[in-house]
């Protein structure tokens, strides 16, 4: 454990301790070739003095990443779970059902929000009138479900929160807005061009 300290969610403050570690992940290709059976992609391609092709360079070697995992201080399970790639972007965030309060109809029907322009190419705006005040985790995931995108900010009717999407590439991605307790979720569609 490297950090301490509070952590709300979901209505609940909790003490909780942090863990990180450095996670390298490798990936490897391997072809049968025969008379001399399975053999590494990159042993065949240093043989045969070619490159390895730029679309295969991201999905093969090593691949590192940091993960940060909050544990609850009283029962030690794992509350939070973030993993960074290693420019620091975030990957994936896991958060535990502590089986707090979830949303109503009237909840849902008082927190939609828009998004505009859509489809975008640069900055997508998320505006929500008809909001309180208040801290709110933005994430933005690909339609296979990566995330590409989260930030807690602070959100109010009257300022519109501006996000830079020109990074993603084009496609269809869900922005999804939860409030600091948990207690509802929004979600919408875009493209992104």
């Amino acid at each position: 454990m490297d950090a301490f300290g509070t952590l709300k969610m979901q209505g609940k403050s909790i003490d909780v301790l942090r863990e990180k570690s450095a996670v390298v992940s490798k990936t490897k290709v391997f072809l049968k070739v025969p008379l001399l059976g399975w053999q590494g992609l990159e042993f065949l391609l240093s043989i045969a003095q070619v490159e390895v092709p730029d679309f295969i360079k991201p999905l093969i070697g090593d691949r590192k990443s940091t993960d940060y995992k909050f544990y609850s201080n009283s029962h030690k399970e794992i509350l939070v779970s973030a993993r960074y790639d290693s420019l620091d972007v975030l990957e994936e965030l896991i958060f535990a059902d502590l089986g707090g309060i979830s949303s109503t109809e009237v909840t849902a029907l008082e927190n939609t929000f828009s998004l505009y322009p859509n489809p975008v190419s640069e900055m997508l705006i998320l505006s929500t009138p008809s909001w309180k005040e208040g801290l709110y985790l933005v994430t933005i995931a690909d339609i296979s479900g990566k995330m590409v995108y989260a930030e807690p900010c602070q959100l109010n009717p009257d300022q519109a929160k501006h996000i830079n999407v020109s990074k993603f590439g084009p496609g269809t991605f869900v922005l999804t807005v939860r409030d600091q307790n948990n207690t509802f979720t929004a979600s919408s569609t875009f493209v992104s061009q």
